[in-house]
């Protein structure tokens, strides 16, 4: 399986959860199964006769081409036997409780109806298949190690070979395109099953001696078997806890139990299974598979709930856990914008929850005698990107010499989309930025830009997160603002409001409010809010916007203070609870379905600021 030999087979476990609905009628087929006994199929070794698989079955993975059945409570049920011999690995299972499973050693993957019995085989050109997982739609992934990731539709024909480097283990967010998978070393990483596209690292350095299995659980916090150990990643690749047992250390297998507060890990050494809390780290079962030592290369639990198996945005309780788009990222707008100054020219870069594109629709140098613009013409521009002060985008032409020494300023703005997770509604997010700097010279005639003392750059890191987005009527919301510079001495929000759809406004009070230190969350409604139509609160239902105003100072390498000042105006959504499923179906099926429509204006004030003049609800 690698270079660490057969002993450290790493196996890909993965559940499709299986809806209420199916449950309902699998306890139909126990009763059946109970009376009439398993038909049909390759022959099954029982303990005692147990007819279909139930939430809550472990399903482990062992020598010579077979799958051991348990009972969540350690019980052996019986051995599945794929007829094919050789190493069998990942597991999954499909929305009609059917098990998958790869068969690294033969190339393939095997079929188990739910009393065990063998249904055949599915998909093929596989090259040491190790790892399966389903989506929502029921689409499949295959990890290989020497093709990739093969997709293919519930049938079982092709759809794909989104990514082709190694994949031992891997796991898909709720997004149903992010795919976070291992290679054996210290890395996760990160690969987009929907456009091909290698993103960062989840997690670089890992702490335990081999990545092995992972899983995403539906909060979006990961868990890790790290060889040595087994690891608990937040949903931004931080560690937040390690689990482990006396003896055990090569864990490499691991999925989540259906309660949603427990999980099972295996070491392929000892052959040990052990289930954990998630929270505690307590040892809630255990038990041998008795196959002895380097046989258990693989584990997956019947009825595990998974990020995968959520559709975000659909209002629909995919997964059959009771919650709707639990883990997925349109729970909050979350608005993360970079801007950096250097020697040599302008980077931005931009990401938003459900991010559909941003621009930098302006881009200005004014000099020192607040008379010479240059204007870049080179727009609109996509972002990420870099504007280079040597660019013949450029009008007139830039230059820091000795006649151009002083104050100068950046002027840029920028407009971003994000589609809306319940309405798919596109919206947009605009900001200006004035970034004051200067332009000096040394005793040699060297000029460029004064930076900050002990840095090369000039950075802005701003992060702005709505909880939750779309608001509720008549609900709650948080708003959470944070800024870093380099070189910072102050950071102060100036503004915060909110315009109503029928143009009232209401305004934050308590200001400014000082974020120098760390970012800061202010509730709405609540104290220091006052609104023109009397009612601080979110009473309208309707397209919102939220204007945010920002001003930090800092210390460049002359040791004065420069002004960085920063607009916003963020366009959100507020819904009845009663409606968000409708509103989501509707939009869904009909692929761009808007349904809340905005009518602006420009404010004809000195601000610029964008305004609405009204809105409507398209129902």
């Amino acid at each position: 399986m690698s270079s660490r030999g057969d002993a450290e087979l790493d196996a890909r476990q993965n559940r499709i959860v299986i809806k209420r609905r199916v449950a309902t009628i699998l306890a139909a087929i126990i009763v059946l199964g109970v009376l009439l006994g398993p038909m049909g199929g390759a022959p099954i070794k029982q303990a005692h006769a147990v007819t279909t698989f139930t939430p809550g079955d472990v399903f482990v993975a062992v020598e010579s081409g077979k799958v051991n059945w348990y009972h969540g409570d350690g019980t052996f049920v019986a051995t599945l036997d794929t007829g094919l011999g050789g190493f069998t690995t990942g597991m999954s299972f499909d929305s009609s409780g059917k098990l998958y499973v790869t068969d690294f050693s033969s190339n393939t993957v095997s079929v188990f109806n739910t009393d065990g019995t063998l249904a055949g085989t599915f998909g093929s050109g596989y090259l040491t298949p190790e790892s399966i997982v389903f989506n929502a739609a029921g689409d499949v992934y295959v990890g290989n190690l020497d093709n990739g990731i093969l997709k293919f539709n519930s049938s079982g024909s092709p759809a794909g070979n989104p990514y082709t480097g190694r994949v031992d283990w891997f796991d898909i967010k709720a997004d149903q395109c992010t795919a976070l998978f291992t290679t054996e070393g210290d890395e996760i990483n990160t690969v987009d099953v929907c456009t091909g596209t290698v993103g960062s690292n989840f997690v670089t350095g890992t702490s335990g001696t081999a990545a092995y299995a992972l899983r995403i659980r539906p909060a979006g916090d990961v868990l890790l078997a790290d060889g040595s150990q087994i690891e608990r990643f937040n949903s931004t690749g931080a560690q937040v806890q390690v689990y482990d047992a006396p003896g055990e250390n090569s864990w490499f297998a691991l999925n989540l139990d259906p309660d949603g507060t427990s999980f099972w890990s295996a070491d392929f050494t000892t052959g040990d299974v052990f289930k954990f809390d998630v929270a505690t780290g307590a040892v809630l079962k255990s038990f041998n598979t008795g196959t002895g030592p380097d046989t258990v290369f693989g584990l997956a639990v019947f009825g595990e709930f998974t990020a995968a198996t959520e559709i975000c945005g659909n209002g629909i309780d995919d997964d059959g856990d009771g919650l709707i788009d639990e883990g997925c990222p349109a729970a909050n707008l979350e608005i993360h914008k970079f801007v950096q100054l250097n020697q040599t020219g302008i980077n931005i870069d931009e990401s938003i929850t459900f991010f559909q594109q941003a621009k930098v629709v302006e881009a200005t140098l004014v000099e020192p005698d607040k008379t010479t613009i240059h204007a870049y013409h080179v727009i609109p521009k996509d972002l990420p990107g870099t504007i280079l002060f040597t660019d013949p985008g450029w009008a007139p032409s830039v230059t820091f010499d000795g006649k151009h020494v002083g104050k100068w300023e950046l002027k840029l703005q920028l407009i971003a989309t994000y589609e809306d997770g319940k309405t798919h509604e596109l919206k947009n997010i605009e900001q200006k930025i004035i970034i004051q700097f200067d332009v000096v010279c040394d005793a040699a005639g060297h000029c460029g830009i004064s930076m900050p003392t002990g840095s090369n750059t000039l950075d802005l890191n701003k992060d702005i997160v709505i909880s939750p987005h779309p608001a509720q009527l008549n609900g709650d919301m948080t708003i959470k603002i944070g800024e870093n510079i380099t070189g910072q001495t102050k950071v102060l929000v100036a503004e915060v409001s909110l315009s109503k759809p029928s143009g009232e406004v209401v305004s934050y009070t308590t200001l400014p409010v000082d974020i120098t230190t760390g970012s800061v969350t202010i509730p709405f409604p609540g104290t220091g809010w006052v609104s023109s139509d009397g009612k601080p609160s979110l009473d309208q239902a309707g397209l919102w916007q939220m204007d945010i105003e920002i001003i930090g100072f800092y210390q460049d390498g002359t040791l004065a203070i420069k002004k960085i000042n920063q607009k916003l105006w963020i366009d959100f959504n507020v819904i009845p609870e009663s409606m968000i499923g409708t509103i989501a179906l509707i939009g869904s099926s009909l692929g761009g379905f808007v349904a809340f429509r905005r009518i602006r204006a420009k404010n004809n004030g000195k601000d610029d600021k964008p305004k609405r003049s009204g809105t409507s609800l398209g129902i």
